[in-house]
């Protein structure tokens, strides 16, 4: 950036930025919330029914690259400075969310319990 931009006061300046930098950070998680919401809706097409090795191996690797960046996304929401704590908790829960989901489609779960899982779930969707 320009010395020629920056405000006289920096403190000013460095606040405004924070503020920026804030509000692009919410709508990047905002993205990944997303993504994890539609990924409810691949599991349903290609693993709810017949899951084949080539759609889990592919959800592995999705759900892998969508845990790393909600655990990025939790450092900031971690930090004292971050005041949204209602946001920060949504963060949280679908990190959570992700790594049940990982435990329920590659965990050590047989096809019975996670079909009574998944049937648990249904039913309180209904």
């Amino acid at each position: 950036m320009n010395a020629d931009v920056l405000p006289a006061d920096p403190e000013v300046f460095a606040e405004g930025l924070a503020d920026r930098v804030l509000r692009q950070f919410k709508v990047a998680a905002q993205d990944w919330f997303d993504v994890c919401r539609k990924l409810n809706e691949w599991e349903d097409q290609r693993l709810v029914d017949d899951p084949h090795p080539e759609a889990l191996a592919q959800h592995v690797k999705v759900l892998t690259r969508l845990e790393r960046l909600g655990r990025l996304l939790t450092v900031v929401t971690e930090d004292t400075q971050f005041q949204d704590r209602q946001f920060a908790e949504l963060i949280a829960s679908t990190l959570q969310d992700l790594r049940d989901r990982r435990a329920l489609w590659h965990g050590s779960m047989s096809a019975a319990q996670r079909e009574q899982v998944l049937q648990e779930i249904f039913r309180h969707e209904s």
